[in-house]
């Protein structure tokens, strides 16, 4: 069994790897730390339930993504056994050929599930208003 140190560590290679999977256009990446069952909640940018909505949503906005940098940063996460919470700020900038700049900024809520001995994303909820932030229990 992995100790909660490792757990937290596998745990933040699923939250980067999502970041990357965006920004690259690598759908696969960006679904794949999912559970089959997952609710994506992006707030203002819409709401989908399973990998299959994931997919059809990212293909609708074509490379858009490409043009942007998702940052995760200071992720405070409570591990419960085979279950898991996170909390993390994300900062995503506009990039181009000439400049970066701040498109938006908030934070994630993740809930996560161990399964097969891979931690996956069940619900990540994106939200930009910081008084609705609860941070996981501290351990």
């Amino acid at each position: 069994m992995p100790s909660v140190i490792e757990d937290k560590d596998a745990i933040r290679d699923v939250l980067y790897r999502y970041c990357y999977g965006t920004d690259t256009g690598d759908v696969e990446t960006w679904v794949g730390g999912f559970t089959e069952d997952c609710l994506w909640d992006g707030g203002p940018f819409g709401v989908c339930k399973g990998k299959e909505a994931m997919r059809a949503f990212y293909k609708q906005g074509g490379d858009a993504a490409k043009s942007m940098r998702h940052l995760t940063l200071n992720s405070i996460i409570d591990v419960q056994g085979d279950r898991a919470k996170a909390v993390s700020y994300v900062v995503v900038l506009g990039a181009s050929e000439t400049a970066t700049s701040i498109f938006f900024s908030g934070f994630y809520e993740d809930e996560l599930v161990r399964k097969g001995g891979r931690w996956l994303i069940q619900t990540r909820k994106l939200r930009t208003d910081m008084s609705e932030m609860k941070l996981p229990t501290a351990r």
